[in-house]
């Protein structure tokens, strides 16, 4: 009839196995889950980030909630750094610098503010959200970078068409990687792709068969993971023809200005030394005479010399005197 089954053919359950089934399901009726995507983060030194820490629980659940945040060590024999805890309503904050982004975390937001960023607070940071028997955590990355400075646009070769041309764009300032775009905003914005090329890793622009219809301004822009900055460069191709004129009339400028200027010089000089000359021929003993009361024909020629010589020291015309009246009225 029926056959008795052996003891050998009777399979038993490991206990290891049945501890995880009675685990999951109860993880599952607790429902907690951890719903932010976002792990990897890059901020600017200075700025403030949220990283991002968004749970959810099921309405069932009445189990304790913990909340807590870690800055893992590079250096698997220290200890992970706890940066601030939640729990029984309560907020210990471990150190400055670090605060939860919702003033109740416990309403599903479990997301971590870090303001002023220095380049030190870049590493791995983990939240851990906990309601017993579950337990959730997700690990983030944070790159704190330096913001690159505003470019400089320049120019190497000569501006003539035809001529083959290198436009350079530099940052000085800045974290790698910087990634360098040249655009034209005016005139004709396309780049013939036969003449022109330019390097994104060094920010260089080169033309060659430089034509009138590459005359713009082109701009430079320069971005890293956490600022782009930007510079404008003016481009005007000159042909020979031009550029002998402009030599021409820059040399007719500098020669005429040469001129005037030692025209002034000379014209300066002559008259300083026409005061000096006229000074000396006033006779000394015309000039005893003078003071000891004396008056001859000689003193009226040599007054008129004095007078001249008087008129211009102080600026006025010898042709159209200046008349002074004994009441002193002019």
């Amino acid at each position: 009839m029926f056959r008795e089954a052996s003891p050998k053919s009777h399979k038993r359950i490991p206990w290891f196995w049945l501890i995880f089934i009675v685990s999951t399901i109860l993880t599952s009726t607790c429902g907690l889950n951890i719903n932010s995507s976002l792990s990897r983060y890059y901020v600017a030194r200075g700025d403030s980030v949220s990283l991002k820490c968004e749970f959810t629980l099921a309405p069932e659940d009445l189990c304790q909630l913990e909340i807590e945040w870690f800055l893992n060590s590079a250096d698997i024999r220290e200890e992970d750094k706890s940066l601030i805890w939640y729990v029984n309503d309560r907020i210990h904050n471990r150190h400055d610098g670090f605060h939860f982004s919702s003033p109740d975390p416990q309403d599903g937001d479990a997301s971590l503010t870090l303001k002023d960023v220095k380049l030190t607070d870049t590493g791995t940071y983990q939240c851990k959200v906990k309601k017993a028997p579950g337990t959730k955590s997700k690990i983030m990355q944070v790159m704190v970078m330096e913001k690159i400075s505003k470019p400089e646009c320049g120019i190497n070769g000569d501006v003539k068409m035809g001529n083959k041309l290198r436009v350079n764009c530099s940052v000085l300032q800045g974290d790698h990687p910087i990634q360098f775009h040249w655009e034209k905003i005016t005139g004709d914005r396309l780049f013939p792709e036969n003449r022109t090329h330019f390097d994104s890793i060094q920010g260089d622009l080169y033309i060659k068969d430089l034509q009138a219809t590459d005359s713009g301004t082109y701009r430079c822009t320069a971005a890293n993971s956490v600022s782009e900055e930007y510079c404008d460069l003016i481009l005007l191709p000159a042909s020979s023809s031009a550029v002998t004129i402009n030599i021409i009339v820059i040399t007719i400028v500098v020669i005429i200005t040469a001129i005037t200027i030692t025209t002034v010089m000379i014209s300066g000089y002559c008259r300083r030394k026409f005061r000096i000359e006229t000074f000396q021929l006033l006779p000394y003993k015309w000039m005893i005479g003078k003071r000891r009361g004396q008056h001859s024909a000689e003193d009226d020629s040599m007054n008129v010399v004095l007078k001249s010589w008087i008129q211009l020291e102080s600026g006025e015309d010898p042709e159209n005197p200046v008349c002074v009246h004994s009441d002193g009225h002019e």
